[in-house]
């Protein structure tokens, strides 16, 4: 295969961690983002353009809460030179003792700045498609 032949082993590109990241962080975005606008649904009737906005930047920032150490761990991982590190697991007890916990969320304050308007902008765009979708072909109703 493409990835052995590469990496001497199977899986060095992270195929795995990035679903041990994405999986779960996905969950939290999407919690996140509903819990969010249900929150706002309580006290209006209909969502404001600035209600999904906020809805999507808590949802960037519930996402990367989950997701920021994981990929720190595959960063590390893949970057390291060959035969460092054996498996992305082996990366933890090195980050642990060389940076403690606070190794696990370097770069939180930039990606935090970034996650907020990139999220809220995408769940805009998620909810303006929708509602361009539900006009041109309506879902009917049960």
């Amino acid at each position: 295969a493409v990835v052995s032949t590469q990496s001497g082993h199977y899986g060095r590109g992270g195929t795995v961690i990035t679903a041990v990241r994405d999986m779960p962080a996905s969950g939290c975005y999407f919690a996140a983002y509903e819990t969010t606008k249900r929150h706002f649904l309580k006290t209006n009737d209909e969502l404001s353009f600035w209600h999904i906005l906020v809805a999507g930047g808590f949802a960037g920032w519930a996402n990367w809460a989950w997701g920021l150490a994981p990929d720190v761990i595959k960063t590390r991982y893949q970057t390291a030179p060959e035969g460092k590190y054996n498996g992305a697991r082996s990366v933890v007890p090195d980050l642990l003792r060389t940076e403690g916990v606070k190794g696990f969320f370097k770069g939180f304050a930039p990606i935090a700045l970034r996650a907020w308007p990139a999220n809220a902008c995408c769940m805009m765009g998620y909810e303006l498609a929708l509602k361009a979708m539900n006009w041109v072909a309506p879902l009917p109703s049960y």
